[in-house]
């Protein structure tokens, strides 16, 4: 599941940064968010996808902030990359 999250998120994220649209992208990120926090919501921290999992919703964060036009930190490009690591590696 995560790692279907993970390529979702990511090929909407490059569609938007050639095509903005912040209606689309509010409706995909709600119906995704969702079933994410539906699947993590009883996971013990000890889960073996729980730090996945974490990863995937930074992750998100992330790009809602640069789509959104916010001022990134210095840490942005480290902290999606180090998400986007995380995440490649899940099978």
């Amino acid at each position: 599941m995560i790692k279907r999250y993970y390529n979702e998120l990511t090929e909407e994220f490059d569609k938007q940064q050639t095509n903005p649209d912040a209606d689309k992208w509010a409706i995909f990120s709600a119906a995704l968010n969702r079933e994410l926090r539906e699947y993590t919501s009883d996971m013990n921290p000890k889960h073996p996808l729980h730090h996945p999992a974490f990863h995937a919703f930074r992750l998100w964060q992330d790009y809602n902030a640069k789509l959104r036009g916010d001022k990134l930190s210095d840490e942005w490009e480290m902290r999606v990359a180090e998400s986007r690591l995380v995440l490649n590696v899940l099978k």
